[in-house]
């Protein structure tokens, strides 16, 4: 188990979430936002490993900005690693938009490729390919509390449009989606 005591860079650690498992040459690398005690400290990435699955090192941050960063959705295509984190603003100064950050040396160096929506809160940012065309769902807390839908033709250099039936989710209770999975 990891837990925030495990994270080794900070001493305020609050708390671990999101974790998100990628396997390469048969390690396992859990990405996770580390959260942390100070009003005015923004979550990062971190990264553990494992040989087994089951005993973790704490590797370090692996990605710091100076907004909140959460839920590293990392996944590759064509053999190189991305990373999606959500790039909340919540208090932090920044603008809401959808980030893709690339792998220059996997597991640790990440690199911003790409900032294809901006101006819009991308919550959770989930990525899939289906028929060619890629699909975005996220989560909109401000004025739709849902889920939306954008799609475009490729990950990088495209136009990311929302679809037509976006929301596809929607409550005036943020959480209650959840509650019917």
């Amino acid at each position: 188990m990891l837990t925030a005591g495990d994270v080794a860079d900070r001493e305020d650690v609050h708390y671990v979430a999101d974790p998100f498992v990628a396997v390469a040459d048969g390690t396992s690398h859990l990405f996770f936002e580390a959260a942390y005690e100070a009003e005015d400290a923004s979550p990062d990435v971190a990264l553990a490993s494992s040989d087994d699955g089951l005993e973790w090192t704490y590797e370090g941050i692996v990605l710091d900005e100076r907004e909140h960063l959460a839920y590293p959705a990392v996944f590759r295509v064509d053999r190189i690693w991305y990373m999606t984190p959500d790039k909340a603003t919540y208090d932090y100064g920044g603008v809401p938009e959808f980030r893709i950050y690339r792998a220059d040396s996997f597991p640790t160096d990440w690199t911003l490729v790409e900032r294809p929506i901006d101006g819009e809160h991308v919550g959770d940012p989930t990525l899939f390919r289906r028929d060619g065309t890629w699909y975005l769902l996220s989560v909109e807390q401000d004025s739709v509390h849902g889920t939306r839908l954008h799609y475009a033709s490729s990950l990088l250099g495209a136009d990311w449009t929302e679809h037509p039936a976006s929301p596809v989710t929607t409550s005036f209770e943020p959480r209650s989606a959840r509650d019917r999975i």
